[in-house]
């Protein structure tokens, strides 16, 4: 396990170094957009990370010991596992590739229709999304004349669905997962504590092995309720930061935009990212 949180802080530094060497050449509103996208979806490809071991790993290890210890068949079901992190994370790899492209100055060639082609080639390859969806995307963007705007907005619509469609089935599994142990550990027997080292473990001032047995069972639910909350609002919180950029995205697409309004809200989730990642960052250091 800490091999894996060190893993996702050499992850975030190297995001943030990559990011913060872009803003130099983010010259004009459109490649500052753009950026923003990146930076977004650079976070949630952390948090496919995450939720691999967050849910299929430590998840099911508190759920299978509490099975060992309430005497009760160990406990792994399959709402439980993610089988699908590795690949979302080329997916989203895919879409900060059409972003990158977005991201190149005057002068240099791009061609982000082509990275828009190779990310509906692997949306359709993972079937997570309607067939009808690609093919208008596609038969779009395969036209003579076609706004590369407009076609980043509607990829960028399909990503949010993805990503919120993952966090909505994240937070279901947590729930159940998470109904399941309490239930488990409200069944462990009192004799499988050892009364002298739990007094070690609950701080309060109370006596009576069965008084020290109910307050360390609350606090493993407390726990376990906490570490949940705190991933899924994490993932949540992303989810509306992308929420707000595809709204960008469409008046950045618009022919009258107004462009107060989009360096407004471009500001802001540009610095809402920066203040994320500076606070996981930490909050890594810590753990």
């Amino acid at each position: 396990m800490r091999t894996y949180k060190i893993l996702l802080i050499i992850i975030s530094v190297v995001f943030t170094f990559s990011l913060s060497s872009c803003v130099p050449n983010a010259s004009n509103d459109e490649q500052k957009v753009y950026l923003s996208g990146e930076m977004l979806a650079k976070n949630i490809i952390e948090y496919y990370f995450i939720a691999a071991d967050e849910i299929t790993n430590s998840n099911n290890y508190q759920l299978e010991l509490a099975g060992i210890l309430s005497d009760t068949k160990p406990f792994i079901d399959e709402k439980t596992i993610i089988e699908d992190a590795g690949a979302r994370i080329e997916l989203f790899s895919e879409y900060i590739a059409v972003l990158e492209e977005m991201q190149k100055p005057a002068g240099i060639d791009k061609n982000p229709k082509q990275k828009i082609f190779s990310l509906l080639q692997t949306l359709e390859s993972q079937n997570i999304c309607s067939e009808d969806t690609i093919k208008l995307l596609r038969d779009y963007i395969s036209a003579n004349q076609f706004d590369i705007n407009i076609a980043v907005f509607e990829a960028t619509s399909i990503m949010y669905n993805v990503w919120q469609n993952d966090v909505l089935n994240w937070k279901d599994i947590l729930n159940y997962s998470y109904e399941t142990y309490a239930k488990m550990v409200d069944n462990i027997p009192s004799e499988v504590f050892d009364e002298e080292k739990l007094i070690k473990f609950v701080y309060e001032p109370y006596k009576g092995k069965q008084t020290l047995v109910n307050v360390y069972k609350l606090n493993m639910k407390q726990e376990a309720f906490e570490k949940k909350s705190e991933f899924l609002n994490e993932t949540i919180f992303l989810m509306n930061i992308f929420l707000d950029l595809k709204t960008l995205y469409f008046q950045y697409s618009n022919q009258s935009t107004d462009k107060d309004y989009v360096e407004l809200t471009n500001t802001n989730i540009y610095n809402t990212l920066v203040s994320f990642e500076k606070k996981n960052n930490q909050n890594n250091l810590v753990k």
